[in-house]
């Protein structure tokens, strides 16, 4: 499907929670560089900021780049939007949530009672006990939600 660039016509959204201004200027730098791909609109929400693109292809490309670029937890949705009358195929509108946690790689805080470092961040998060050197995987959310940067 094409679009008129500045209309409001959208096939996905980007929803940006939590989010350094580097990553959003990360974002809008992309955008710009991607020829017929535009912003159909751009809605500051609680947590952070939706942006309205153009084009699905686009939309998962540039949040493959920004999980990689800020490490971040990532989340695809997709829902039925309509049926091309001519062809009978469906069409859907993509939604890519991309969340930075609150801590970073090499950041050392309190986790379950625990002085632990960040090792790696992704869909599970390898945090290293500084007392014991004993290394252990959790969960994304449970890190987010529990750890406290010191």
């Amino acid at each position: 499907m094409t679009g008129i660039k500045g209309s409001n016509y959208y096939e996905g959204i980007l929803q940006l929670r939590n989010c350094t201004k580097d990553a959003v200027i990360f974002v809008r730098n992309k955008i710009k560089k991607e020829e017929g791909v535009w912003i159909a609109k751009e809605a500051e929400v609680k947590g952070g900021t939706d942006i309205y693109l153009s084009s699905n292809k686009f939309l998962k490309k540039v949040a493959k780049q920004l999980k990689e670029r800020f490490q971040g937890i990532m989340k695809a949705s997709s829902k039925l939007y309509t049926v091309n009358k001519q062809t009978g195929k469906k069409v859907y509108r993509g939604t890519m949530l991309f969340r930075m946690p609150s801590f970073r790689k090499g950041n050392m805080g309190i986790f379950k009672g625990d002085k632990v470092k960040i090792l790696s961040i992704g869909d599970k998060v390898m945090l290293q006990d500084t007392m014991t050197g004993k290394k252990r995987q959790c969960k994304f959310e449970e890190v987010d939600k529990s750890f406290r940067v010191l």
